[in-house]
């Protein structure tokens, strides 16, 4: 028994040792918990109100020549100088002669028979003076006017179907009008330019042999240029031909209006645009050049039933934070035309706060207190 009285000792101990513990623990006051105070937010909003916005629409576009065309040689024959260079990016006026073509033998030939024609009418004078003596003095005189270095002059009216036969049966009609047709193609023999403009690239340089068809030149119109403006599909109904459109010019912001000259009626399937062409008259003081990308401005496109908000106010492309219970709440709006600084829009419904500025690592639902008397 004495063996076993150290053992229940130390039980003894063990046990009223745990009971001690858990009384004191018992009596142990809990530390108070602070309460969590939500963090506020203090934001920029306004209230959804719509009205019309007028606005500027800027678009960029290529500057291009309204009208590049080929010279091609009518007549065959060897190139000869005009008054101007036949070389790449030489400038010249409308009525310049581009380039000659040889044509002392054409001329010559039409000579000949401009003399076998007055031949013939000084033959057919004693006949009319006889049986068409109504109508002889005309034809004197239809007869004096001709000259081998000058056209043929008008022929003189037929004054009746006797007179008719009788200049028919001696063929006088028909070599009036072969040599009113050789005169004609003598005027080919120099080709003058049809516009003002420059040549974009030579084929056949000077003393070159030309044959009718052949491409001697390609030349471009510098007086009137066109910007070919690609448009999107959505504004199409706030232009329409006739329109005047500014245009910026120069890095100084030079303005030159020009006018809707037409309207493709084909949407680019790529970009989902339709090409807008406006006139441009080219300025002496700030020349133009084909090629050039200049920027058009559209004014007082019209938007109805829009309002606008801070561009950086949106986020996902079309998503701002509407407040809704003093909280946060992500909506969808419907952007009708994006600004340098701003967007127009809408989507939203009337009266209710709009976020109006923007919010960095801002949730939903998170609470919001709107800064008051502050746009």
């Amino acid at each position: 028994m004495k063996k076993f009285k150290p053992f229940i000792i130390i039980v003894f101990i063990i046990i009223f040792a745990i009971l001690g513990m858990k009384y004191f623990a018992s009596k142990k006051v809990e530390p108070k918990k602070n309460k969590v105070t939500e963090f506020k937010r203090f934001v920029q909003a306004k209230k959804v109100t719509y009205s019309t916005i007028k606005s500027n629409l800027e678009v960029t576009g290529r500057l291009s020549s309204l009208h590049k065309i080929n010279i091609t040689a009518e007549v065959q024959g060897r190139i000869l100088p005009g008054n101007i260079s036949l070389k790449n990016g030489t400038l010249f006026k409308k009525g310049d002669i581009l380039f000659n073509i040889y044509n002392k033998e054409a001329v010559l030939n039409h000579k000949a028979r401009v003399s076998r024609f007055l031949n013939s009418v000084a033959l057919l004078l004693p006949d009319m003076k006889i049986d068409f003596s109504d109508n002889f003095k005309p034809w004197e005189l239809f007869f004096e006017k001709i000259n081998l270095n000058k056209d043929l002059p008008n022929l003189p009216k037929i004054g009746s179907l006797k007179e008719k036969v009788f200049l028919s049966s001696r063929n006088i009609l028909g070599e009036y009008f072969q040599i009113k047709s050789e005169e004609l193609k003598l005027k080919k023999y120099s080709v003058k330019a049809p516009f003002s403009g420059s040549i974009i690239s030579v084929n056949l340089e000077v003393q070159s042999i030309a044959n009718p068809g052949a491409v001697i030149a390609i030349v471009s119109r510098t007086d009137e240029l066109e910007l070919e403006v690609p448009l999107d599909v959505k504004y199409f109904n706030f232009v329409k031909k006739g329109d005047k459109v500014r245009v910026v010019i120069n890095e100084k912001d030079d303005i030159l209006d020009g006018v809707i000259s037409r309207i493709a009626n084909v949407i680019d399937p790529k970009t989902q645009s339709l090409t807008v062409f406006v006139n441009l008259k080219n300025a002496k003081s700030q020349p133009l050049y084909s090629g050039l990308y200049l920027k058009a401005i559209f004014s007082d496109i019209v938007f109805e039933n829009v309002m606008e908000l801070p561009r950086n106010a949106i986020f996902n492309r079309n998503t701002v934070f509407i407040i809704k219970n003093k909280r946060l709440k992500k909506a969808q709006i419907e952007i009708k035309k994006i600004n340098e600084d701003t967007i127009i829009f809408s989507g939203l419904k009337s009266g209710i706060m709009v976020v109006s500025e923007a919010l960095i690592n801002a949730k939903e639902k998170s609470l919001v207190e709107i800064i008051k008397n502050k746009r």
